[in-house]
């Protein structure tokens, strides 16, 4: 299915899949359904997604091998987009949740899972679609490294 836009340029959701996609779609699926998968299937899925993490880390660190550590620190867009990962949207989220009047573990859990470091996946789908992996692996390290500091102080705010 092909739309255009103002800019008639065309959209097509052929590109849109991908396997993450796809997986959250049958898993929701299963959920809804209650299907429960037989134990030999269920187990080897287990397996495979145990995998998941620390294979998009080779993926990641195989990228930042090629990249110099100096350069690594002086992208300043690859601290805004941390800046703005790790503290402006979980803050956002966190007083508009409040305004909304939602307490305890009903803010908490959206502020903190919105206060995490980008996920490997900006990295791996930028590279599989001809993105900018580069800035994709810088922006998973730094924000994974400076979310030592700002998870702290995310959970004193909640």
């Amino acid at each position: 299915m092909i739309i255009g836009n103002d800019n008639n340029e065309k959209i097509d959701f052929k590109n849109l899949m991908n396997p993450g996609i796809v997986g959250a779609v049958l898993g929701l699926m299963l959920f809804l359904l209650s299907i429960k998968l037989p134990w030999p299937l269920y187990r080897s899925l287990e397996i495979l997604g145990s995998t998941t993490t620390p294979l998009s880390m080779i993926v990641v660190g195989s990228i930042l091998a090629n990249i110099d550590v100096r350069k690594m620190f002086e992208d300043l867009k690859v601290f805004w987009v941390s800046a703005i990962r790790l503290i402006l949207l979980p803050v956002a989220v966190f007083f508009i949740l409040r305004v909304i009047g939602f307490e305890g573990l009903l803010v908490a859990i959206p502020v903190l899972i919105t206060a995490m470091p980008a996920a490997a996946n900006a990295a791996i789908m930028a590279e599989k679609y001809g993105g900018d992996s580069e800035l994709g692996s810088k922006i998973v390290f730094v924000s994974t490294m400076l979310s030592l500091l700002t998870m702290p102080l995310i959970i004193g705010l909640v």
